[in-house]
């Protein structure tokens, strides 16, 4: 018998009430298995600006699925297996979020995890009736952050590009700028990730409240995207020009900010009221039928059967993730000093006060090598048996802080240089200005053996076939860098020498403190 029997006859269907507490009850389990992880984004949400706005998330879906309510009682609840493949799937996925300390996989995970155990309970017309305040829940998800040096690097050259056809002689270097009456910086507070992320949610939200057709939907949340970008851009530009001609008296400070959301309000307020001009009103409910509504029933076999085999997917993924990440650990932890070739030779001294930044490394080391007047220094964190703080691709690991008053990163892009006769070696390669001087620096992640990567992404990769494989995940952040003191090609060269030279004695450094870590 289908379900669409079911649903005419009754049998098999539950009763609003006992399917919404069913429902509510396996939430709840998800929530409570699944704790540490609802409270890492409940902690994001009250400490990052940014994402503020996922606080509302629930209250609103749960607001949604209440405006459905007459839709939800006429197609009835009647559970569903096919869910439960659903359901297994985000457990997959939250093991591999976890395995990865991939905090977003998992957020996304638990997001899909509380869908599908409705999604069962409530059947698939139910289901597909609350289609938009479940799907809704993902925007509880703090995700999207990624984007911001890429909007910071937009902004500083619109911002630039205005100003100069503005007339206002401008001198860029990274994401400060300077002009006549003093010197500029785009941090991450004016990416505009804020307001592009809390736009989005709005945006979403408006169209499916006011618009019926499909395209008029699309068309918004496509303006609710570009329109905060723009306005962004614009208010950065604005910024700029009231500091510069009131002589630095206003837009500086506090009224920065102030000056800021109030133009930024003007702009989305704009775009929502052109918005509602093309309002097209709620399509009309079917009238009702003549024959009676089925009234459903309470619990039965089928509703406790699936009901088990939900709280048993639930269970399953913590054990597993143990299982997949007890392995062994070292006592202690030490990289040894790099022996580079007869030619270069090392050195107690460096002309730069700067180091990378990392966290939660098990072993670190600096060394100072020289040939000549040539200086090349070479920093390495080891990483392993890493967690959440503690693995080698993290925000926190990066070359400059956002917030780090004396270097700047003047430009970053991606390379390969040869290590050997043979092989090839791909880093990110950044040119840094602090206050004394400047830099070039190569980046890259060693993953083991003789595997070596600029790409984060790689990375995890590697890292996620560690854990499923059951192997030790050792990886190092490399970081070699010289002054730039003379030319960037003459730093280039020096740089790609040293590297073609010594990268072999970096990796035996590497590869011996992985054998004895075992």
């Amino acid at each position: 018998m289908n379900e669409a029997m079911l649903t005419s006859s009754g049998k098999g269907r539950l009763q609003p009430r006992w399917a919404i507490a069913i429902a509510a009850l396996l939430v709840l389990a998800v929530l409570v298995v699944f704790r540490d992880t609802a409270l890492d984004m409940t902690s994001i949400w009250m400490r990052s600006g940014t994402f503020t706005h996922c606080l509302l998330v629930l209250p609103i879906s749960i607001w949604l699925m209440w405006e459905r309510r007459a839709a939800l009682l006429r197609v009835g609840f009647v559970p569903t297996a096919l869910p439960l493949l659903f359901l297994a799937a985000a457990a997959a996925l939250w093991v591999m979020g976890e395995a990865v300390s991939a905090a977003v996989v998992s957020h996304f995970a638990l997001a899909f995890m509380v869908i599908a155990v409705v999604w069962l309970v409530w059947g698939h017309r139910a289901a597909g009736q609350a289609i938009f305040p479940l799907a809704f829940l993902l925007f509880a998800v703090p995700f999207g952050e990624f984007l911001t040096p890429t909007l910071m690097q937009y902004t500083a050259k619109f911002t630039v590009m205005l100003v100069r056809a503005s007339g206002v002689p401008v001198y860029q270097e990274g994401m400060s700028f300077v002009i006549p009456s003093g010197r500029w910086s785009v941090v991450e507070a004016c990416s505009g990730i804020r307001y592009l992320i809390a736009s989005s949610m709005v945006g979403v939200l408006f169209a499916y409240l006011n618009y019926r057709s499909t395209k008029r939907r699309v068309y918004f949340v496509v303006a609710s995207l570009i329109v905060p970008l723009i306005a962004n851009w614009l208010r950065a530009y604005m910024i700029v020009m009231l500091g510069h001609l009131s002589g630095n008296k206003i837009a500086v400070g506090a009224d920065h900010l102030i000056y800021g959301w109030i133009f930024f309000g003007l702009v989305i307020g704009l775009l929502f009221w052109i918005g509602a001009l093309w309002r097209e009103d709620e399509a009309p409910l079917p009238a009702p039928s003549d024959a009676p509504a089925p009234t459903g029933s309470g619990v039965n076999a089928r509703s406790i059967m699936l009901v088990g085999l939900a709280m048993a997917m639930i269970a399953v993924p913590h054990p597993i993730f143990n299982w997949l990440t007890n392995l062994p650990a070292a006592a202690d932890y030490s990289v040894p000093a790099i022996q580079p070739t007869p030619e270069w030779k090392t050195a107690s001294v460096v002309g730069a006060d700067w180091h990378a930044l990392f966290e939660g490394e098990r072993a670190s080391s600096v060394q100072i090598f020289k040939r000549g007047a040539e200086t090349v220094v070479v920093q390495i964190a080891y990483f392993t048996h890493q967690s959440p703080g503690r693995e080698l691709v993290q925000f926190a690991n990066r070359l400059v802080a956002s917030d780090d008053e004396k270097w700047r990163v003047l430009s970053d892009e991606n390379i390969a240089l040869a290590t050997s006769s043979d092989a090839w070696t791909r880093f990110q390669q950044a040119e840094l200005s602090g206050d004394s001087g400047h830099l070039l620096v190569l980046r890259t992640n060693w993953l083991g053996e003789s595997l070596a990567t600029n790409s984060d992404r790689a990375a995890k990769i590697d890292l996620l076939k560690s854990r499923l494989l059951r192997q030790p995940d050792d990886s190092a952040g490399v970081v070699i860098w010289t002054p730039l003191e003379t030319s960037r090609a003459a730093a280039q060269t020096t740089l790609e020498s040293f590297v073609k030279d010594n990268w072999p004695a970096i990796q035996s450094a590497l590869q011996h403190t992985a054998k004895h870590a075992m």
